[in-house]
């Protein structure tokens, strides 16, 4: 199929693609050819096709060079440039800015034309130019004579009569201005020239200059003297604003009048006094041990903000934080003295940065220190009063209530669990019993072991020996004349064994029957294993161990787990470690499904063809809150994915259609605004 653009047009290796990815980096490469660019190698994928839509644009912008776009400069071999020539020739309307004379430049025709009209350089030359825009300058460098192009034609604008600046005559204005109206010259000489040839700028400049020497002189005399004079005794005609130290009690002052009075005041503070007379008391500080709870003291060093607020101290300090103290003790807290400014329409402090910044009084401190002592002390030497006491009884009473409800509660529940006592056994029993059940756990413990002890019973092989010996008795009786036929019955009767304590086999069996059914229905684990029924429910009385261990050994991780699949195929599914080092396998061969099921169905599974979700989110994890998961800056790479997808499709779509660059140009910079 032909395609008309076709790719190939401007770049010949376009001819060779088809529709694929190499086809639309071809026909990006054909624009580029036709601006003058090179071609370019990219990926024939999507990200090739990005890189190329990107570099696209990049040709929308005006070249910026010293020399035109494909200028290529010539030189004499000795690298000296003799000229240059263009390895292709622009198009008509390319914009080129050049860099040297900050000018931006259009080709027409056959040459570069600057954009902007006469703003431009002037042309300097012998011959006019052959063309103009009305207003461009031309000085003819033989005549020494400035033209302008107007009305299509140059006109002389400037002949030669060159005037010397520094002579210039300065205008009346001026002269009045800096000699008799500018009263604030107070620290400088005044300007008078001495006579009229001496009103030019090259004097007022001579005098501008030994100002400015005056002016520096005038602010280092100032420097020297003292802004704060340092006395036993305050100056004794001072004025408002001034400052002064006295070396008695070491303390800054300053002379304000404060409502009609004027007087020598503390710097620091001005306001604050301790007198009785002057308070109207608002109630006594309460709590102050409970209200230390919430403040901590800690070293800390200056961080990047407070250098940027001019602060400079690079030592470690000791301090504490405004915003836990303004929230157990607003009192000691204001705006700090760098941030604060007076406002004009309240009268009161504001932020000047609107930032806030807030700073600890730490004199006030001292009163809340000395309450928390108080405090402390009165803990410490126990002297609580009688409403203490009170509080202390009504609580311990209550408590009292509470246990005694408690264990009410208890004692019939236990009740209810014993029942009827004339149904329980007596203590005699008991322990005829417990011998009983001693006994019992001994015989189980011993067929636990398969160590039943059958030696105390006869065997098949005893009997049969005592049988024949008995036989042999008796023969060598009755041969035996010295005996009495009484005495050999009862020989034979102590060599017969009492029937009693001869054990059949069946005895045997009934015995070992009926010790597993009591095995069986006390549901006894072995300690080598063997089946469970019923449930567990799992007690964790230390949170620190583990639930169920297999840490013992690496080999007792192995297959920990096994479940039957849910299906009619006789297949399991295993979880443990596995003989590669540092893997957790679950191990399955068939179709299981691994997955997690929310309220509204599957949301993440795994089988044997790979993962699959129904939504898949990349972000920071933040600790959980009270909402579940919390995730920050977080990516959903499926509507990601699909924007992407919506953009290349319409990136095609606006290649096929577009007829021209500028077209393209807008169509997908429109599609990429939506990434």
């Amino acid at each position: 199929m032909t395609y008309n653009p076709q790719s190939g047009t401007n770049w010949p290796a376009g001819l060779e693609t088809g529709t694929s990815f190499a086809g639309i980096i071809a026909a990006f490469n054909d624009i580029r050819v036709d601006r003058g660019e090179t071609p370019k190698e990219y990926p024939e994928n999507f990200g090739g096709v990005i890189s190329a839509i990107q570099d696209l644009l990049d040709l929308g912008n005006v070249t910026m060079s010293e020399f035109p776009p494909n200028w290529e400069l010539t030189d004499d071999g000795n690298g000296n440039i003799t000229g240059g020539a263009f390895s292709f020739t622009p198009r008509d309307g390319h914009l080129w800015f050049d860099t040297r004379t900050g000018r931006l430049m259009v080709w027409d025709t056959n040459a570069y034309y600057q954009t902007n009209g006469a703003d431009g350089l002037t042309a300097v030359s012998a011959n006019q130019p052959t063309r103009e825009v009305e207003g461009a300058l031309w000085f003819n460098n033989l005549t020494q004579t400035l033209y302008i192009y107007y009305s299509n034609t140059w006109n002389v604008a400037l002949s030669v009569n060159p005037v010397s600046l520094p002579a210039l005559t300065l205008s009346t204005d001026t002269q009045t201005y800096y000699g008799t109206v500018n009263p604030l010259l107070v620290n400088v000489s005044q300007f008078t020239p001495a006579t009229s040839a001496d009103r030019n700028q090259s004097v007022l400049n001579r005098w501008i200059i030994q100002a400015v020497r005056e002016l520096d002189q005038a602010v280092v005399d100032l420097d020297a003297e003292a802004i704060a004079p340092a006395a036993a005794s305050a100056p004794s005609s001072p004025t408002e604003g001034d400052l002064y130290f006295n070396t008695t009690d070491l303390n800054l002052y300053v002379y304000n009048t404060i409502s009609g009075t004027a007087a020598w005041r503390h710097s620091i503070n001005p306001t604050n006094f301790s007198d009785d007379r002057l308070k109207s008391k608002d109630g006594q500080l309460d709590g102050a041990l409970d209200k230390l709870d919430g403040i901590n003291a800690f070293y800390y060093y200056e961080n990047d903000l407070a250098k940027s607020l001019g602060f400079r101290n690079t030592q470690r300090q000791l301090g504490l934080s405004a915003q836990e103290l303004s929230a157990v003790l607003p009192e000691v807290v204001s705006l700090a003295a760098f941030d604060r400014e007076l406002d004009p329409e309240t009268g009161e402090f504001k932020s000047r940065s609107e930032k806030k910044y807030l700073t600890v009084d730490y004199e006030k401190l001292s009163a809340f220190s000395l309450q928390a002592l108080k405090e402390l002390d009165d803990k410490v030497d126990h002297k609580a009063d009688q409403i203490d006491l009170d509080v202390l009884t009504q609580e311990l009473l209550a408590k009292i209530n509470a246990t005694g409800k408690l264990t009410e509660t208890k004692l019939e529940d236990l009740a209810d669990y014993i029942g009827d006592v004339d149904n329980y056994a007596s203590k005699v029993d008991l322990n005829e019993t417990n011998e009983l059940i001693e006994e019992l756990q001994k015989r189980i413990d011993s067929v636990d072991n398969k160590e039943i002890d059958l030696s105390a019973l006869a065997t098949k092989e005893s009997v049969s020996t005592s049988i024949e010996e008995v036989k042999d008795s008796l023969i060598n009786l009755h041969k035996s004349s010295e005996i009495y036929v009484d005495q050999r019955i009862e020989l034979v009767k102590e060599l017969i064994p009492p029937i009693d304590e001869v054990a059949s086999k069946e005895n045997v069996k009934k015995d070992i029957d009926r010790l597993q059914k009591k095995i069986k229905d006390q549901k006894f684990l072995s300690q080598k294993g063997g089946d469970i029924f019923g449930r567990f429910e799992i007690k964790n009385s230390d949170v620190e161990l583990p639930t169920f261990d297999f840490s013992a050994t690496a080999s007792d991780s192995q297959k920990a787990l096994r479940f039957k699949s849910n299906t009619g195929d006789e297949t399991v599914v295993d979880f443990g470690t596995t003989e590669s080092f540092w893997e957790y396998a679950w191990e399955f061969t068939a179709k299981e499904d691994f997955c997690w099921n929310g309220p509204s169905g599957k949301v993440f599974s795994i089988d044997h063809s790979g993962a699959a979700c129904t939504k898949l989110i990349i972000g920071q994890f933040s600790e959980n809150n009270e909402r579940g998961r919390v995730v920050h800056n977080h990516v959903d790479v499926g509507e990601r994915l699909h924007a992407y997808q919506t953009t290349f499709e319409g990136i095609r779509a606006a290649l096929a259609n577009s007829e021209d660059f500028e077209t393209f140009k807008q169509k997908a910079t429109r599609y990429l605004k939506e990434v």
